[in-house]
């Protein structure tokens, strides 16, 4: 049994174990089945952000956030 915060990260999560061959062990098989999140069309450039004095310091901001996985 998972503890509660993790199935709600891997709500799609399964355990497989494998038949014994050899020993008294069984192989286990642990996937987490992630969905592929689909990127949208990042959008279209506006030449006019230029004359906008915030635009670079949105785009810093926006290239400084780290994202994981």
């Amino acid at each position: 049994m998972a503890l509660p915060e993790w199935v709600a990260c891997f709500p799609r999560a399964s355990l497989v174990a494998l038949p014994i061959q050899r020993s008294n062990h069984s192989l286990l098989i642990l996937s987490v089945n992630l969905v592929k999140m689909q990127q949208k069309g990042l959008g279209k450039f506006e030449a006019m952000w230029l004359m906008d004095r915030m635009t670079e310091d949105i785009i810093k901001k926006a290239w400084s956030v780290s994202i994981a996985g």
